[in-house]
């Protein structure tokens, strides 16, 4: 499987209004789009942060869709006054979940630049990871990929509530902390949101 992650910033007060156009007029548009899987979009309520993580069954079906949601993606940022911050291409090396997102779940979104190398090394390391979370109150997924042209990777845990997530991030940021030793991280991000709309199957194989 593979994702491609858009991170975008606008005004705090526009978080709804935003929400309500992705649901409406873009989410229809992707679930037309061959070899779609899924899409959760997420933001942070107080800044104005958001992200959209849109996932596809191959790396030939999310370079397919590139072009057909290219000028959805300009449209709906200028529409709405956002302003991009990045697109990214992931290829999914692993997928732990326990059900289908849901709005009002939470999010850690962890985003590093390594060593692509290590992603072999780094797998080991990200399954004790998941193994960990999975253990934890509110739990619900753990997502990890890897982009192995640019050496950035990412990590991605959903929790039933803020509260959930907050409460894990003692037990897990030693987990982090390997993990970034393991493939050599030069530059480290995290960042939390709230799920606001999330059109992804529950039937999604783990990987």
């Amino acid at each position: 499987m593979h994702a491609r992650l858009m991170r975008v910033k606008g005004s705090p007060e526009g978080v709804e209004e935003r929400r309500a156009v992705f649901e409406q007029e873009v989410v229809p548009v992707m679930r037309a789009q061959p070899g779609f899987v899924g899409v959760v979009a997420v933001a942070d309520p107080d800044t104005g942060a958001a992200a959209m993580a849109t996932c596809w069954e191959s790396e030939e079906a999310l370079s397919r869709s590139a072009g057909a949601l290219a000028d959805l993606r300009d449209r709906m940022t200028a529409v709405q006054t956002v302003e991009p911050l990045s697109l990214e291409q992931y290829e999914v090396i692993l997928m732990e979940r326990r059900g289908a997102p849901a709005s009002g779940n939470a999010v850690r979104l962890s985003r590093a630049t390594g060593n692509a190398d290590a992603a072999g090394e780094a797998l080991a390391q990200l399954r004790e990871g998941a193994a960990l979370a999975s253990t934890l109150p509110g739990f619900k997924a753990f997502v990890a990929g890897v982009d192995r042209s640019t050496g950035r990777y990412f990590v991605a845990t959903s929790w039933e509530t803020a509260a959930h997530r907050d409460a894990a991030e003692q037990a897990t940021v030693e987990q982090r902390a390997r993990l970034a030793e393991r493939i050599g991280v030069t530059h480290l991000e995290v960042e939390t949101y709230d799920v606001l709309v999330a059109a992804m199957p529950a039937d999604v194989p783990s990987s």
